[in-house]
Order: structure tokens, then sequence, then C-alpha cells
């Protein structure tokens, strides 16, 4: 699980990440905060923005991308091609440009049920989750 904020800037930032196989390819080391918790390594405060969340999105494993407090699961499944790669990005808009055009919902027609884990897209101090 990877965990995301949304800067006052608009700027996607990597929070935290939660790894539960610690085979070839794992962290060797660490700046951020890290534990254990639920079979589960904790990568805390990791604080780095980054341009854009690359995911290439494999029909085998599941995916989803889980937003506003874990009510909307999006299966990628359902509107990506196996083995296609999506790139997440932010764009900030002027209160005038929001004002006339309104808020674009880029998933309609998900439904916006609790999911079994929580992810968030939303302003500062929220988080994004990319489950995979």
């Amino acid at each position: 699980f990877e965990y995301y904020s949304i800067d006052a800037n608009g700027g996607i930032v990597l929070t935290e990440t939660r790894l539960q196989d610690l085979g070839w390819g794992g962290p060797s080391s660490f700046r951020e905060h890290c534990r254990f918790q639920d079979n589960f390594l904790i990568i805390e405060a990791i604080n780095r923005p980054i341009g854009f969340i690359p995911f290439r999105v494999s029909h085998m494993t599941g995916p989803y991308l889980l937003l506003d407090d874990g009510y909307r699961r999006i299966d990628l499944a359902t509107i990506v091609e196996d083995g296609e790669r999506v790139d997440i990005r932010t764009r900030r808009v002027s209160l005038l440009e929001y004002l006339i055009r309104g808020e674009i919902d880029a998933f309609p027609g998900q439904k916006k049920e609790k999911a079994a884990s929580c992810g968030r897209l939303q302003r500062t101090g929220r988080r994004i989750q990319q489950e995979s």
C-alpha cells in the first residue's frame, strides 16, 4: 500500500508505504521512521514530493484505487486494459475556473460505499491510497 497527500500547491506527496513482502528489491536502510505491525513493514513520514504516480495495472492482482476516505473504490481492471500504465496527476485550478466549470468527477458511476481498506484523495493532510 502507498499513501499520498495533496500539498497546499496541489502537488502529490508520498507520505507512507506498507510492505508485506520483504524479498528482493525491498529497502535495506531508512531515513524515515519504520515499524512492524500486523505483518507489515510500515515506513512513515516519508513526505517526498512526486510529480505523478505511475501505476502499471495487472488484472491478476485486482488493483483498486481508494478515494474519498475509502468511500470510493475504483476497480482499475474495469477501466484500464491489462498491462496498461496509468499516470495519476493533480492539477490546481483557480477558484474562478472551479466556480465556472464545477467539480469534475473522473470516475462517474462508481459506488460510494465504505471500502474495507481506507484511502483518501483530498486536500493537504489527507491521503491517497494505491492498492495493488
